[in-house]
């Protein structure tokens, strides 16, 4: 057991040193690892592993290199990079020193971490690492590739079907195919929808309204219950109201990919956009979600009572959140899976918020607010 194993260490020390005593310069030594094992232990030369990629977003790509040694820390690494085919190379900002020891008691690996930004959709980078350390000398360069994601867009080959009330709706919900951009006309949705069948990647299902104001699913003030769930991947959810329910819009299968939600605008719920863990490339653009929550209401005001009223709640890698317009809830956005990489917040108006503008607990690195 450990407490047996540290138990012996602790005995075999305490002999080692009682024995040491007779040969004073070795006694010291000894005495000095024993309270100082760190320093005893120190490798101060970097040796650097395999760099890693983390999931690309539309603009950026981020770096993991893991490492051991450089108990000093004053290894550094610089990054260059160039769209394949380009002529010269461009700096990127260096590399971040993760120190593990200052992210108890989350548990991280020691590395390099860090971000080349404002890079453009679907776009292939020749990437250059390079690695020095003056204890070793470490003079290393690695070389990497990586491809931006693109804009989400429509079926390569779409069959269209149009849909004018609420069982009409439902119905092409329940028979939809990979490919269908299900068309909602302008009017009034009574009820709570769900979608049960996914899209693919050449062939997104797209669930599309006539106009962000004049197509209006209504929940009907309901409780527990979401306006519109999805389950699946590759499905697209644009220009539409969604009002009048707990959530407006939940993707509810786990590890889901590729989900987009575009030009929607949710009114009167608690939670506005959310998903369910370990989720994959979602891009969430250009909505405008209000919370039921009113200014100047804060925090301190009923002690948190509304902190976990989320405009938009994400979970999992690769997401892209940007440029909507947010107000009305507790955290206007944030990621709350333990462990997220690779989530991009950029472009988005908070007009007023209870508790945070963006919370960006649980992520474990390469989280980039703009």
């Amino acid at each position: 057991t450990p407490e047996l194993f540290n138990a012996v260490k602790y005995y075999l020390s305490i002999a080692m040193f009682t024995r040491s005593l007779r040969r004073p310069a070795l006694g010291g030594l000894l005495f000095a690892g024993l309270l100082f094992p760190a320093l005893a232990l120190a490798d101060n030369v970097l040796h650097p592993g395999t760099p890693v990629l983390d999931r690309p977003t539309l603009l950026a790509l981020g770096i993991q290199l893991p490492v051991t040694g450089d108990d000093n820390y004053n290894a550094a690494v610089t990054v260059k990079y160039r769209k394949t085919g380009a002529a010269t190379f461009s700096n990127a900002l260096p590399l971040f020193r993760v120190h593990p020891d200052s992210t108890l008691p989350y548990v991280i690996a020691p590395q390099f971490s860090g971000s080349i930004l404002d890079l453009r959709p679907a776009t292939t980078y020749e990437i250059q690492l390079h690695v020095t350390d003056p204890d070793g000398p470490v003079d290393q360069t690695f070389s990497l590739t990586g491809t931006t994601r693109p804009v989400p867009s429509d079926p390569v080959t779409p069959r269209y079907v149009s849909v004018v009330d609420s069982n009409s709706f439902q119905l092409a919900l329940n028979n939809s195919q990979p490919g269908d951009i299900i068309t909602l006309a302008n009017g009034v949705y009574q009820g709570q929808f769900s979608s049960y069948r996914p899209g693919s990647a050449a062939s997104p299902l797209v669930i599309r309204g006539a106009s962000q104001d004049g197509v209006i699913l209504d929940g009907g003030n309901c409780t527990g219950c979401n306006v519109l769930e999805i389950y699946g991947s590759w499905v697209h959810v644009e220009r539409m109201t969604l009002q009048n329910g707990q959530r407006a819009l939940k993707f509810q299968t786990p590890g889901a990919q590729s989900n987009a939600v575009r030009r929607l605008h949710t009114r009167n719920t608690i939670l506005g956009i959310t998903m369910r863990e370990n989720s994959l490339d979602f891009y969430i653009a250009d909505n405008i979600l209000e919370g039921l929550l009113s200014w100047p209401s804060i925090y301190t005001d009923d002690n948190g009572l509304h902190s976990d009223d989320d405009g938009i709640n994400v979970q999992g890698f690769g997401h892209v959140i940007a440029h909507n317009r947010i107000s009305g809830f507790g955290d206007a956005m944030k990621t709350s899976q333990t462990g997220a990489r690779a989530v991009d917040f950029y472009g988005n108006d908070i007009l007023w918020t209870y508790d945070n503008g963006v919370e960006l607990d649980h992520s474990e690195g390469n989280a980039r607010l703009i």
